[in-house]
């Protein structure tokens, strides 16, 4: 979803210019304090479970992929504006052919065979959130939120929940094994629920006060993830926290954890502004571009 709405506000951008550079940094700068600093605190709490290698592979954390999704997110920020002009390169029939092919190659083969085939590893690769940013562009360019009704899109997303829920139940009495079948990130059934998840909330309207607090909710999504996905984190405390629990004891540990993580998010948030992380990656990507241009004109 992540990466379907990243190319759906991405489409358009026509230069890889410093304002989005600075960008890039400041989300890479963010990554690399919380890799680090969490990583060092459970050092210190833990050594007996992380050791000086952990700490030393989370001062590099996309080489080490010390956050799968951030590793594969990172390639789509770089080259999504060549993606962009992919997908002006083509007409409207070429771009349907396209997604026929890269639905059956992609996400048919892979769920039916249950493995990878091509490289998509489940969901989890920089080819497969290209792909997720590619079908947000492609919602972009063609207004498809503006062509489909939010009745329309919650049928599609009830339909897609019954048959991914129907699969699980039929495969669980054919086998005792727990099947990802049509459940993997990589399932079609997957693709239209984030697709019509997209759509539906899209539509959505909210009061100016509303607007604000859930502004500042989904701007710190990231960071909440950064905080609980820690690899450190883990090992040392969430390693098995949710196994055997109750739904309400599972509800309230994951409503305390968002929380508690959303709270730290905005303390390193205003951290950040203290120190003018956002001022000093601007100056840095002004300074590279004048050196690139004086480069250029020699």
């Amino acid at each position: 979803m992540y990466a379907i709405i990243t190319g759906y506000l991405s489409y358009g951008r026509s230069s890889f210019d410093k304002k989005y550079a600075s960008t890039i940094i400041k989300r890479y700068i963010q990554v690399w304090f919380y890799s680090f600093v969490i990583t060092i605190i459970i050092y210190i709490l833990e050594p007996e479970i992380i050791g000086l290698e952990n700490v030393a592979k989370s001062c590099f954390p996309i080489m080490f992929k010390q956050y799968w999704y951030y590793t594969a997110y990172f390639f789509v920020a770089v080259f999504g504006k060549y993606i962009n002009d992919f997908i002006d390169g083509m007409d409207a029939k070429e771009i349907k052919v396209f997604i026929v092919l890269t639905v059956l190659f992609l996400s048919f083969f892979p769920t039916v065979r249950r493995g990878d085939v091509f490289g998509e590893n489940g969901g989890y690769s920089a080819l497969w959130i290209s792909y997720m940013y590619f079908l947000g562009a492609i919602i972009n360019k063609y207004k498809v939120i503006d062509r489909i009704s939010r009745k329309r899109a919650l049928l599609i997303l009830i339909l897609s929940w019954g048959i991914a829920l129907l699969s699980k139940i039929a495969v669980s009495f054919i086998s005792d094994k727990n099947s990802m079948f049509l459940i993997s990130y990589v399932s079609p059934v997957i693709i239209l629920e984030a697709v019509s998840l997209f759509v539906i909330f899209s539509k959505i309207s909210f009061k100016p006060r509303n607007k604000k607090m859930l502004l500042a909710i989904s701007s710190s999504t990231f960071g909440i993830y950064l905080i609980h996905s820690n690899i450190s984190l883990t090992l040392a405390y969430f390693n098995g926290f949710f196994a055997h629990k109750s739904f309400i004891a599972l509800a309230l540990g994951s409503c305390s954890i968002f929380i508690f993580c959303l709270i730290l998010e905005l303390l390193r948030k205003q951290l950040f502004d203290i120190l003018r992380i956002e001022e000093v990656t601007l100056k840095i990507c002004t300074f590279c571009e004048r050196r690139i241009e004086s480069l250029g004109k020699k």
